[in-house]
Order: structure tokens, then sequence, then C-alpha cells
């Protein structure tokens, strides 16, 4: 099964990506399992979860144009307030949302005709 090429939308505007850069976690955090023995052979398994890996995280890469540099700008002006979104075409069920995201890392424009640009956000767990 081919891995579905998602429309990405932020703030409301489809946002054009280059192919196979998109990268995403939910948030749904990170968790362990510790054995605690009840004697002899016996024990059991504690799970837990590490509370501060409950953050979703987008991350893509798209081509270094005056547009997307002011778009990659605007999102850093608006902190924590961007709404990514992101969907498969082909089945609506398929749809993540990630609230109050916000980039993570400054970007770096560089000039050149195949120029990229790699953005990185984080924000709540993605519903």
């Amino acid at each position: 099964m081919a891995t579905p090429q998602y429309t990405l939308k932020i703030n409301n505007e489809v946002i054009p990506y280059s192919p196979g850069t998109l990268e995403y976690t939910l948030g749904l955090g990170e968790a362990q399992g510790q054995f605690q023995t009840t004697g002899g052979l016996g024990g059991e398994i504690i799970y837990s979860q590490d509370l501060t890996t409950l953050k979703s995280s987008v991350k893509f890469e798209m081509l270094n144009t005056s547009v997307n540099n002011r778009r990659v700008i605007n999102w850093r002006q608006v902190q924590d307030r961007n709404v990514l979104i992101l969907a498969d075409p082909n089945n609506a069920s398929d749809t993540f949302t990630f609230t109050r995201s916000f980039t993570t890392t400054e970007s770096t424009f560089t000039d050149g005709a195949e120029a990229s640009i790699t953005v990185e956000f984080e924000g709540e767990k993605a519903a």
C-alpha cells in the first residue's frame, strides 16, 4: 500500500511542499514498561508514560521562493497560534489536525534555483 500524499493546510491555506519530505508524529508520547517481581518467577510490568513527549510534530521542505519565505516568517510571528491540517484527499477519515503549533527552528533561506526551506512545527497532540 502506498503512503498517501497528504494535502497540507496551515491556517486555512493549502501549502505546497516537496514530495517525500513530509514527516509527522501525532503526539501520542513515549512509554516504557518496568518489570517488578512478585517473588519466585512471578512478576508484572508497570506501564509509565513520559508526559513531556505528548506533543505532535510536522516537518517538511518547500522550495525557496519569496512567497514561501514570507509564509515561514508569518508562521514564526504568530507563535503558537498556527493550525495545521493533514488530509488524505482519497480518504476523508484520514485527517489529522495539529493545534497550537509553532515553528521550532529558524529556517535558513539559501539562494539557488533548487534551494529548499526545511520547516519544523511542534504543537498539541493531533486530533
